[in-house]
């Protein structure tokens, strides 16, 4: 029975996705205070001036920093080598990838660190999954739309834009390149603006409905993250740029039920 209700949610969602012509993301679930809206505010600003004033950052460079970021990865994590567990991200990540429409081009790759550290991060098309958080993860219907959040960053750019933050402060890439690695690191150690990750949250569930996973369990993962930080949410947001986890469980209900038309429990 359970087989025949996975295919059966795997038909119906394959067409609704197929039916949609667009797909619409709104942010007023976010309600952001007036720190968290200026934080968006000067954010999507800095953007716009960076690329007005000719600062540029190819896939080719971001590619270039991703691998120099992963030799210094290497230094301080170890990669898991269990393949079977390798074998299931892999797969889960190439069905992800497929869905993605206009690809600026990376060549995805995904990498577990054993560490008790709870997160995931990506630059340069390398995605970097944590032990810890593969614990947390209780589906791979939550597997893929966290991998598909770190894709969002690459595909939509927000990897991008830091960079280009880091080009217009160093001047020229390949200059001070130790510098440059420290401060392409910082990305993976500081979050992008609330929008950009609730953006990114609502893209990556998209390419998991469209692979034929589960969009709802991605609003479960963060209704757990909230129970399990709970407390540390009441953090002014002037000092934190992720959105609240019961914001962005209510930001994907409420994307999947617009987009959808289904109703998250």
């Amino acid at each position: 029975m359970k087989l025949v209700s996975g295919i059966l949610y795997l038909f119906f969602a394959t067409i609704i996705f197929a039916q949609k012509s667009d797909i619409t993301y709104s942010f007023d679930c976010l309600n952001e205070d007036l720190s968290g809206s200026m934080i968006s505010l000067f954010g999507g600003i800095e953007s716009e001036m960076l690329s007005t004033f000719g600062t540029s950052v190819s896939i080719e460079e971001e590619i270039q920093v991703g691998d120099q970021v992963f030799e210094e990865i290497k230094k301080k994590y170890k990669l898991s080598q269990d393949q079977v567990q390798m074998d299931k991200l892999n797969r889960i990540m190439n069905k992800i990838v497929s869905q993605i429409s206009n690809p600026r081009g990376f060549n995805y790759k995904i990498y577990v660190l054993d560490t008790t550290e709870l997160n995931a991060f990506t630059i340069g098309g390398k995605i970097f999954y944590t032990t810890e958080m593969l614990k947390f993860c209780q589906s791979d219907d939550e597997i893929a739309a966290v991998i598909g959040h770190e894709i969002g960053h690459n595909e939509l750019g927000n990897i991008n834009d830091q960079l280009k933050r880091i080009k217009s402060a160093q001047g020229v890439f390949g200059e001070e390149t130790g510098q440059l690695i420290a401060g392409a690191g910082k990305i993976m150690t500081i979050s992008f603006n609330q929008k950009n990750e609730a953006h990114c949250d609502m893209f990556g569930v998209d390419l998991s409905i469209s692979a034929g996973y589960r969009g709802c369990e991605a609003a479960g993962l963060w209704n757990r993250m909230h129970q399990k930080f709970e407390g540390q949410d009441s953090m002014p947001r002037l000092f934190m740029s992720h959105p609240y986890s019961s914001d962005r469980e209510s930001c994907l209900k409420y994307h999947i039920s617009e987009n959808y038309s289904t109703e998250c429990k």
